[in-house]
């Protein structure tokens, strides 16, 4: 995450830009990094002053600020869950990837036809109330369990659920990865989970998410994600 918000201050000093900076900073990416360090520690005033997200997001990497009495990260406020549905009740939204039903309707056939054997084919109608009536419950829990939708808007990442329920709102500037698993167990056999890595209060904190998303919605998630600094991370078998 520092890497990407550094990233813009190194490739002006790379095409010898004016920089707060010292100009050998530019010679490579270990030089770079030293000279923040000791920006950080001897001019730090002047560092968070000039370049406050590097100075922010370093701070976090350290695990200490200078600035501040006790050395302690003094964090950008994040606000409570409610107050931000209450922001995003009047933000439009950037990117909603939806979700596809492809996988459920194969899996709501193979259902039907492993309940009709559990009746031995079977067919009469009471028979067919239960047939139906078990794999369409069972199904829609599933499919209400392990589908989530992923929305971006401009200061935030929300998770909601099919009937727009929102399950977690995250800001960009807490966020240090999204790694999309596109074959992983999890509580509901082998799925595709997205899991978001976050820095908050000191600590750093995992979620994962099950997803059901077109390849292309994918790719254009990852896109925009990039876009806001996010570290995007991908495990495949």
């Amino acid at each position: 995450k520092w890497s990407r918000i550094a990233s813009e201050e190194y490739e002006n000093l790379q095409n010898e830009r004016a920089s707060v900076l010292r100009k050998y900073a530019g010679a490579n990416k270990q030089e770079f990094f030293a000279v923040c360090i000791e920006h950080f520690f001897e001019a730090s005033e002047e560092f968070k002053s000039k370049l406050p997200q590097i100075y922010y997001h370093l701070c976090i990497l350290l695990n200490q600020d200078p600035l501040s009495p006790d050395f302690k990260v003094q964090e950008n406020e994040h606000k409570r869950l409610e107050e931000m549905k209450q922001e995003l009740e009047s933000s439009v939204e950037q990117f909603n990837t939806g979700y596809t039903i492809t996988t459920y309707a194969i899996g709501y056939v193979f259902a039907v036809f492993c309940v009709a054997y559990g009746f031995h084919f079977t067919i009469n109608p009471m028979n067919l109330v239960y047939i139906f009536g078990i794999t369409t419950f069972a199904t829609f829990i599933l499919f209400y369990l392990t589908t989530n939708i992923f929305v971006m808007y401009q200061d935030y990442f929300a998770v909601r659920n099919v009937f727009k329920k929102i399950k977690s709102i995250y800001q960009f500037d807490e966020i240090i990865s999204v790694t999309f698993d596109y074959n992983r167990f999890g509580r509901y056999g082998k799925q595709r989970y997205l899991t978001i890595l976050t820095a908050s209060d000191g600590r750093l904190n995992s979620n994962s998410y099950p997803y059901n998303i077109t390849d292309e919605n994918i790719e254009k998630l990852k896109s925009m994600l990039k876009e806001k600094n996010v570290l995007i991370k991908t495990e495949e078998d």
